[in-house]
């Protein structure tokens, strides 16, 4: 039967789980010889007891037995697994060795890099604005406007922030005394202890071939070298521009542009004013562009009535009347017809 993973523990945690002995049939029976309850990390050879505590027949229960790791001490480490060895033991008159246990501190993806390193930290001084930590960091605003959590004690539950500049005092590595950012709604005292949520982040490499990059050889992202098929540029926009001078230069041709557009004589305001005129003069029935074209299709009706007219004559002779035309009169003439009886009026 393999040993059980007992969860991933904050640094500093304690952790606790109980085993039991049994003899051959299966009944529970305390050790003869209790052997050694102690430590390995990440599958080191080296063991260690240091903060294991081991109670032998736990509140007078033969064969149950309580295992108790303080994980405060240096030994024990964010990010790393340990397991917990029986060694030595005699049980039911047999020697024993077993793995009674596995559990790991901050090593597992929902909780690895949650919590700052400095894990649990006690309090030597505590007000409603303030509080002197033990044990805290020597680096001054370590922990500025940082998260933290009460894990015990007085206030056990609830969650404040540090303070941080400009809006606040900054965390003193010396004096260890750090500023709330706000009150909590029950005030620390000395038997409260508190962890602080992390701000891990993840290492990144810088690149050094800035060269290849276009960027300058001593890495100010703000400049650029050299872009293919583009000039080369150094410095700011500002210094780009010729600075205030060229700034000044570039406000004058603005306003020159919109001065233009105002003017209603010969700049382009008058290129509007003639569009303007020309629009107004296009729908004018009367005498404008708009009784040209008025003008242009009623002449259009005319030409059409005279081509139906003349589309009924025919032509056998260029450029003369018709020989239909000229038996007509003839006809007329030889019979004497009167006026009102003529085939062609004349």
């Amino acid at each position: 039967m393999s040993a059980p993973y007992l969860g991933d523990f904050i640094k500093d945690d304690t952790v606790r789980f109980y085993w039991n002995s049994f003899n051959a049939a299966g009944a529970s029976i305390t050790r003869a010889t209790n052997g050694t309850v102690s430590v390995y990390e990440e599958g080191g050879t080296t063991q260690f007891t240091t903060g294991v505590t081991d109670t032998e027949d736990f509140d007078s229960l033969t064969g149950v037995h309580l295992c108790a790791v303080v994980t405060t001490d240096s030994q024990y480490e964010a990010g790393k697994d340990y397991a917990v060895v029986l060694s030595a033991a005699t049980i039911d008159g047999e020697t024993v060795n077993a793995v009674l246990a596995h559990f790991s501190i901050e090593n597992r993806s929902a909780s690895r890099f949650k919590y700052h390193s400095d894990g649990i930290l006690a309090m030597s001084a505590a007000s409603a604005t303030q509080v002197t930590l033990t044990g805290g960091s020597a680096v001054d605003g370590e922990y500025d406007g940082k998260k933290f959590f009460v894990v015990a004690g007085t206030g056990i539950g609830q969650t404040g922030h540090a303070a941080a500049a400009p809006h606040g005092t900054t965390y003193n590595g010396t004096t260890k005394v750090m500023v709330l950012a706000y009150a909590l709604p029950t005030t620390l005292s000395t038997d409260s202890t508190i962890i602080f949520e992390n701000d891990y982040q993840g290492t990144v490499t810088l690149p050094t071939n800035f060269d290849v990059l276009g960027i300058e050889s001593d890495g100010d992202l703000t400049k650029v070298n050299t872009l293919d098929a583009h000039t080369a540029q150094t410095g700011d926009t500002y210094a780009i521009a010729n600075g205030a001078a060229g700034l000044v230069a570039i406000d004058t041709v603005v306003d020159g542009i919109q001065t233009d557009l105002s003017n209603g004589t010969d700049g382009l305001g008058a290129l509007k004013t003639l569009v303007d005129a020309v629009n107004t003069d296009l729908s004018n029935g009367t005498d404008g562009l708009g009784a040209l074209k008025t003008l242009i299709d009623t002449l259009d009706t005319v030409v059409d009535a005279i081509k139906a007219k003349t589309d009924s004559l025919t032509f056998t002779v260029a450029n003369k009347v018709d020989s239909n035309m000229k038996t007509l009169i003839d006809n007329d003439l030889a019979a004497g017809a009167a006026d009102n009886n003529r085939n062609v009026g004349y």
